[in-house]
């Protein structure tokens, strides 16, 4: 079972036994929050800051992805933890910062025609970030086997 909170800005994925959590800082950012025993009331992402880190200011807050668990790690955002993807620019830079723009939640899961994927999730999550150096869409997939307690996690990227 896939949840958005609107009012917190909180995705929840259950299965039978667990649960993944998710929130959107300053309507851009996608921050993990938890993942273990199945639990309904997930906290806040709990802002903290490191004076020794690169940061933005968002909403007269430091944001920084030092500091921040993000879903996805991009290179060149100041962002020490393995990187989820690089692609090379046309200008041959490989520095990426994609934005959360959108979701979706939807029965079952994307099929593929030339690979091998596993079969019978029951619902998926799907988050749209945009990157305007690089002007892709970025699509990050989270399929729920809940008898299983088994999500997958998958992208897909499209050079616009």
């Amino acid at each position: 079972m896939i949840i958005f909170d609107e009012q917190r800005k909180i995705f929840k994925i259950h299965t039978q036994n667990t649960t993944y959590a998710m929130q959107i800082l300053h309507g851009k950012y996608v921050a993990h929050l938890y993942y273990g025993k199945r639990m309904d009331d997930i906290p806040d992402f709990k802002k903290t800051t490191a004076s020794f880190t690169p940061y933005y200011k968002e909403e007269n807050e430091c944001f920084s992805f030092g500091w921040t668990a993000t879903e996805l790690s991009f290179f060149g955002s100041n962002d020490a933890k393995d990187t989820a993807l690089k692609i090379q620019n046309g200008n041959g830079d490989s520095s990426t910062l994609f934005h959360y723009k959108a979701y979706r939640i939807f029965k079952g899961r994307i099929e593929f025609d030339d690979m091998s994927y596993s079969r019978g999730g029951e619902e998926t999550l799907e988050l749209v970030y945009e990157d305007e150096t690089s002007n892709c869409t970025l699509y990050s997939y989270y399929t729920v086997f809940p008898n299983s307690d088994v999500i997958t996690r998958y992208l897909r990227v499209e050079n616009n």
